[in-house]
């Protein structure tokens, strides 16, 4: 292959990734970024796609080669479940939104097992939703039940019929005393999010 071709195949794969490496940054770094910063960081699992042709233009440059179901198997058994609706971070609302996510923090900052569930309007990918899963502002620790069990792409919205690629804004996460499984999304009539379920074991003392 000609020196120029190496190069050309070069620059073209740098270009392809150049978004990959942008968003990754934003993803990473904690910083209060701005709300369209915030809305495209959702989309970050959509950049495997641009990572996938990078590495495809690359190799020519080489020269040789939720639904809750309960149940109390004995007196004093209790969950603590906690309903989310977080503002969507669009226009002035980010700041809204960021004030939501603590909130929802603090408000499972109690003891005993404890599900929230619901819009979070957030994806795994916002620095600001793993915050709160890693017990910013005063929180304990949480699990994202899709995160662990390997699910975390598996879109919740949007479910109609929108010019958008499907994001996972809507979580069930649990306090590390609840174990999960079966974890799945479906689609539901009337509204343009899906319902998340999965099998929730509470470990009791």
């Amino acid at each position: 292959m000609g020196h120029r071709a190496h190069h050309g195949w070069l620059w073209s794969a740098g270009l392809v990734a150049a978004p990959v490496v942008a968003l990754s940054w934003f993803r990473a770094v904690p910083a209060p970024w701005p709300p369209l910063v915030v809305q495209v960081v959702a989309f970050t699992p959509w950049l495997a796609f641009l990572a996938a042709a990078a590495v495809m233009l690359a190799l020519p440059s080489r020269r040789a080669w939720a639904i809750l179901e309960t149940s109390d198997p004995g007196a004093g058994a209790g969950l603590t479940v906690i309903n989310v609706h977080t503002h969507a971070p669009v226009d002035n609302a980010v700041h809204q939104w960021r004030s939501d996510l603590a909130a929802v923090a603090r408000a499972s900052s109690g003891a005993g097992p404890t599900l929230l569930a619901g819009d979070f309007n957030a994806t795994y990918d916002h620095w600001e939703f793993r915050a709160m899963l890693e017990g910013a502002g005063g929180g304990r620790k949480l699990v994202d039940v899709a995160t662990a069990l390997g699910s975390r792409l598996i879109p919740t919205w949007p479910m109609r019929d929108y010019s958008l690629p499907g994001v996972t804004l809507d979580h069930l996460v649990t306090s590390p005393d609840i174990s999960s499984s079966g974890y799945s999304v479906h689609p539901v009539s009337g509204t343009d999010h899906a319902a998340v379920i999965a099998t929730l074991e509470i470990q009791l003392p």
